[in-house]
């Protein structure tokens, strides 16, 4: 969790005040017979994502900058508690639950995902759906939607809005991810731009669009999470997110033909399943290039500790790739007991090497079982002399592969 106590008190609590206010301020809306239905809605995701960074202590910034906004779009007083508390008691639930959980904010593992698609949007935006349909009950009460389906349409934009800012938010130039996917800010920029080319092309571009259109935009954002990683990629699907709802609004592109209830959920669900796909993609490249970027530091300090070594050490292949006994890694101590140079003992045979005293394949048959086995030798130079020396080796794993540590 991130401090704010080393600036004065007063700025981060200005910052989240601002925060929550413009999060409620710009909700995106639908009119269909003088009622406004949500489209896109970020108060949810702006204060589970601030909650998860700075903690329980950033509730009275939360709620003032909410009721302030609630307050300037004129909205009731008796119902602006309600749309006050909604946001934020979803967000501190589904809080605490991922705190229990364990969450990892840096979101590099699939579990992490899974944990912030479930408590968090779907729990967060829920409970703050159904406070915020008692809210509107009050000051609609001869709606004539049912309440499962007004609660839906809150849940569903509340979700958008936590899926796509909560990711961003913790994302946002937080190691490990800049280490995971190098990329320079122009580059994000030049696809940014392609990518709202195509929805243009897609969402707002008069004529037939059917469905299939839709998806054009979904390939070039999963690239995206493979290249660049979650950051760049839930921005992008914001951006598209955004641009499709607004379309279908002026009755454009692939769901501008759908009726005006139906557009909502239709095109609100399609986006949501795109989200939580490319956030999950990001998270599976995520968690490969931290195993590798583990392999390749695991090796590196392997290396370094081996050249310290006043002991020759070598490591030998097991049979995996090639014949058993060949060497991999061998280290400088190696090389000057040797008397030759380390690359011209990488690829040759240990046997040739060492004349043991026991027999060879069945001191590999030993290690191969795991066992570790000390042996007598016969060290040969170069130059043709040899000297006594004492061998132990055994199995080890190194670089996920079973090899000879001698």
């Amino acid at each position: 969790m991130m401090q704010l106590s080393k600036t004065p008190k007063w700025i981060p609590f200005l910052i989240i005040l601002v925060a929550a206010f413009v999060a409620d301020w710009i909700d995106l809306y639908f009119y269909v017979e003088s009622q406004a239905h949500r489209l896109i809605a970020f108060p949810c995701g702006v204060a589970l994502a601030v909650l998860l960074l700075f903690g329980v202590g950033t509730i009275p910034a939360l709620a003032l900058g909410s009721l302030i906004s609630q307050w300037v779009q004129g909205h009731p007083w008796h119902v602006i508690p309600l749309l006050v508390i909604g946001p934020i008691l979803g967000a501190c639930c589904s809080y605490f639950l991922l705190k229990r959980a364990k969450f990892d904010l840096r979101l590099l593992q699939i579990h992490s995902v899974i944990k912030l698609l479930i408590p968090g949007v779907a729990l967060c935006a829920g409970i703050s759906a159904l406070v915020e349909v008692i809210g509107w009950r009050l000051v609609f009460s001869e709606m004539d939607m049912s309440s499962f389906n007004l609660w839906y349409r809150f849940w569903l934009s509340s979700a958008l809005g936590v899926l796509t800012l909560v990711p961003l938010l913790l994302t946002y130039r937080r190691e490990p991810w800049p280490t995971l996917f190098p990329t320079s800010m122009g580059t994000i920029a030049l696809w940014l731009i392609l990518l709202n080319l195509i929805n243009l092309w897609a969402f707002w571009s008069t004529g037939d669009r059917h469905l299939p259109v839709a998806f054009i935009p979904f390939p070039l954002l999963i690239w995206s999470a493979l290249r660049f990683g979650a950051f760049p990629t839930m921005l992008g699907f914001l951006m598209t997110g955004i641009s499709a709802l607004l379309a279908s609004r002026a009755n454009l592109g692939p769901f501008g033909d759908l009726s005006p209830m139906a557009m909502i959920p239709v095109t609100g669900l399609f986006f949501l399943v795109h989200a939580g796909t490319g956030l999950l993609v990001s998270a599976v490249m995520a968690t490969s290039r931290l195993s590798d970027l583990s392999l390749r530091e695991s090796r590196a300090l392997f290396r370094a500790i081996s050249e310290q070594m006043p002991d020759a050490l070598f490591l030998l292949d097991s049979g995996v790739t090639n014949p058993p006994g060949t060497i991999i890694l061998a280290n400088n101590a190696a090389a000057r007991m040797r008397g030759c140079a380390v690359d011209d003992l990488i690829g040759k045979s240990i046997f040739k090497i060492f004349h043991s005293e026991k027999d060879e394949l069945s001191g590999l048959a030993h290690l191969l079982e795991g066992s570790t086995v000390r042996t007598e030798g016969i060290q040969g130079r170069e130059d043709g002399s040899s000297f006594p020396i004492d061998i132990s080796s055994r199995l080890i794993l190194y670089g996920g592969q079973r090899v000879i540590l001698l």
